[in-house]
């Protein structure tokens, strides 16, 4: 028993022990690293730029320009900078950065950042060069420099120290801030910089959102980013949706800490944009576009189809939204990667939202339903309102209108004073017709035209609302006190008359 012990431990120092042909080796192939890194996952240059914004932000940036360019002497002649005017890196901070996980912030869950591989993976993933210039006071400037076919043809992957530098020209300017420098950009999805811009443009308004609302200034080849709602309760439309009952909150602990899951839904007008063309409608995103948006620490980090259990997504669910936004603590139960682009949630996490979401998804598709039923109804007169929208453009403007603005049209039926069939309202930009619904006019004629199910009749509804339209819009041109007097006079007395001849 006692020699066989021996002879076990024996073997076992001799297995421990390193033979003098290899006394071991690297991890892994710092040259294969850096090639297989660009392979990474950054599905778009719009995922891969976000890393650096992501930087600016939590450097406290308030302003960050993207610009893209053309050197027609490289060979892969796209370049793409992205200039902030955050506080800026020392030496160590620079060379930290260029590292992969070299970051000062590992670990760190407080803001958008946590690896430390953002900066060069998303370099990598679509350039061949990067320069990284910085400064913390006007007066210096310091640069640090990766160059992949360098590290790779010397095999020393070694980050040179900062030097001093020029600061950008265009950058003088700020006391201040950082520019991320990427050349030789050899795996874009576009060739010119004009489709790169537009496309990092809308991409990036929906990204940041939640900042671009709170005063974040980015701008892409020096147009501005709008902030793009994927709920539509903000941004540029003529309507919003509205948030449909109470957001859910859920408050969360995992071995990093505790942090809250805020679910909030919402429903899209659909009177107001179900009458709007295909492209119309793909073009404002409410069509083939994602349902949930997920969003960690303000920025959405993914979209689609999630925490809906066994429901499957229809069509009527193109009309309402749902954000699941959640703080770093809980990255493990959303199954965070350090690209920040997708979810993988945990089964007891999605057990846990789905119980809650599955019926509120239910409840809502089946409002949007009936909510498109109704609009059927109305359907010729909304789509009179959409047309005469699109068709005044090229009328003269309306006094006291914005500049360049188009008013928007709009029948609503119920009671009005008096007994015209009809009444306009101009209201900002709105145009109000209310359609007296005592008046035999829209009662015994309209009405009936608008609601039949033979489509001759409803496109004979739709061409009567466009001449109630028509009237309206005169009466709104009409300024003088004068005017207005004969006008509502003449439209009481052309009631008054179309009752008599209608009445039978």
């Amino acid at each position: 028993m006692g020699t066989s012990q021996g002879g076990s431990k024996g073997s076992d120092a001799t297995r421990d022990r390193p033979t003098a042909e290899h006394t071991g080796s690297s991890i892994f192939s710092a040259t294969n690293f850096l090639l297989a890194t660009r392979d990474s996952g950054y599905r778009t240059t719009s995922a891969a730029i976000s890393e650096f914004i992501d930087n600016a932000i939590q450097a406290k940036a308030k302003t960050v320009d993207i610009n893209v360019t053309k050197n027609l002497s490289d060979v892969h002649p796209i370049e793409i900078s992205v200039s902030d005017d955050g506080k800026g890196m020392t030496e160590s901070e620079l060379s930290q950065a260029l590292a992969f996980g070299g970051s000062a912030r590992f670990g760190d869950r407080s803001s958008l950042g946590r690896y430390g591989m953002g900066l060069p993976n998303a370099a990598l993933s679509r350039a061949r060069r990067l320069d990284v210039y910085s400064w913390t006071t006007p007066n210096r400037t310091i640069r640090c420099s990766m160059d992949l076919d360098e590290l790779v043809s010397t095999h020393q992957p070694v980050i040179a120290a900062p030097v001093e530098t020029p600061r950008p020209a265009d950058m003088e300017g700020w006391p201040q801030g950082t520019v991320v420098h990427l050349q030789r950009c050899d795996r874009l999805e576009f060739r010119r910089p004009t489709t790169i811009g537009n496309k990092l443009n809308k991409a990036l308004g929906r990204t940041y959102h939640h900042f671009l609302s709170r005063g974040l200034q980015l701008s892409v080849n020096g147009t501005p980013v709008l902030p793009d709602d994927p709920l539509f309760l903000s941004g540029h439309h003529e309507h919003y949706a509205s948030v449909f009952g109470e957001s859910l909150l859920y408050e969360l602990t995992t071995t990093a800490g505790s942090g809250t899951v805020k679910v909030t839904f919402t429903e899209l007008p659909v009177e107001a944009w179900s009458g709007l063309s295909v492209q119309a409608k793909r073009d404002m995103g409410i069509t083939n576009a994602a349902t949930i948006s997920v969003v960690r620490a303000e920025r959405e980090i993914d979209s689609g189809w999630w925490f809906m259990g066994k429901k499957r997504r229809q069509n009527y669910d193109d009309w309402w939204r749902c954000e699941v936004s959640f703080d770093p603590e809980l990255d493990e139960l959303f199954g965070i990667t350090h690209s920040k682009q997708q979810i993988t949630p945990t089964r007891e996490l999605t057990t846990l939202l789905s119980s809650d979401l599955e019926p509120i998804a239910n409840a809502l598709n089946a409002r949007v339903r009936r909510r498109f039923e109704r609009a059927s109804r109305q359907g010729p007169l909304d789509d009179a309102a959409c047309t005469a929208a699109m068709r005044s453009q090229s009328l003269p403007q309306l006094q006291g209108t914005a500049p360049a603005s188009t008013p928007s049209y709009r029948f609503e039926v119920g009671e009005v004073l008096g007994t015209s069939a009809f009444t306009v309202e101009a209201n900002n930009q709105d145009l109000i017709v209310t359609l007296n619904e005592r008046h035999p006019f829209y009662r015994d004629v309209l009405k009936p035209l608008a609601e039949s199910d033979v489509p001759g009749e409803r496109s004979t509804a739709k061409g009567v609302a466009l001449v109630l339209l028509a009237m309206a819009r005169t009466e709104a041109s009409l300024t003088k006190q004068s005017e207005r007097t004969y006008i509502d006079f003449y439209r009481s007395g052309w009631s008054d008359v179309a009752a008599t001849f209608l009445n039978v």
